[in-house]
C-alpha cells in the first residue's frame, strides 16, 4: 500500500475538490462560494488584530484545509497530512499596511 499512498492522496484530494467546487476548470471561480465564509472569519479576525490576543487559533477539518490551501494558491492537489496546519502571520506596523505571510502544511518561516 505504501506504493499507492501518493496516488491515493492525490485522487482523494481531487475528488473532494471536485465535489465541493465542481470541475477543475471551475475551482477558482467557485472558491468564494465554497470556502469564502471560512476565509471571511479568518480575515475579519485579522482586521481586528489590535483587539485580539497576539496568538489566535482556528481549527478546521482536513476537508476544510484543502480548499483553504487552494484559496491561498498553495494546493498541490494532495490530501493534507495528518495534523496539517496553515500558518498566517500578520505583522503589525506603527503606520502603513500590515504585511502577512501564509505557510502551508510542512512550511515554516
Amino acid at each position: 500500500l505504501d506504493e499507492l499512498e501518493a496516488d491515493m492522496d492525490h485522487f482523494a484530494a481531487v475528488e473532494l475538490l471536485n465535489e465541493l467546487m465542481g470541475t477543475q476548470k471551475d475551482w477558482a471561480s467557485n472558491l468564494d462560494i465554497n470556502i469564502g465564509p471560512v476565509i471571511h472569519v479568518i480575515l475579519s479576525k485579522m482586521n481586528k488584530h489590535a483587539d485580539l490576543p497576539p496568538l489566535h487559533l482556528t481549527a478546521v477539518h482536513d476537508s476544510t484545509v484543502l480548499p483553504v490551501m487552494a484559496a491561498f494558491e498553495c494546493c498541490d492537489e494532495l490530501w493534507p497530512p495528518f495534523a496539517a496546519d496553515i500558518i498566517i502571520e500578520l505583522y503589525s506596523q506603527a503606520s502603513g499596511t500590515s504585511p502577512a505571510e501564509v505557510f502551508g502544511p510542512g512550511e515554516s518561516n
